[in-house]
């Protein structure tokens, strides 16, 4: 049973990590073509990487952390695919659209479970 839970943690620190770079890529894109945006996404990027490490403690306080998160990334990789279909790219936007798809799909069941770890918790 503990491996399960095992592989679990490490799949959601995992798609946290994945997040995180990608925004991180994304920020040193926006750094290199001098837009002043680079910063947002280099402090969420951070703040993914972060959610990443400290996964187990933030779980333990806050049941809700895997599911905001995974709603925070996929706000950002829809407004990731909506600059590059302002830029005027063709492919590229459509697969931060799924994974932004993907993520709101994660944030929706990681909700439903904590809400369900919450109330267990609290005895309601």
């Amino acid at each position: 049973m503990s491996t399960t839970n095992n592989r679990k943690d490490k799949t959601k620190k995992l798609a946290h990590i994945f997040a995180g770079i990608i925004i991180l890529v994304h920020a040193y894109e926006k750094y290199e073509l001098d837009e002043g945006s680079w910063v947002i996404f280099l402090t969420a990027g951070i703040a993914f990487l972060l959610v990443a490490i400290l996964h187990h403690r933030l779980v333990y306080i806050f049941p809700y952390v895997d599911g905001v998160f995974f709603f925070i990334e996929a706000i950002l990789c829809a407004f990731i695919a909506a600059d590059y279909f302002v830029h005027g790219k063709k492919g590229l936007p459509w697969c931060y659209v799924i994974a932004s798809a993907a993520y709101l799909f994660a944030g929706f069941i990681k909700g439903k479970k904590g809400k369900t770890i919450h109330q267990k918790n609290i005895g309601g």
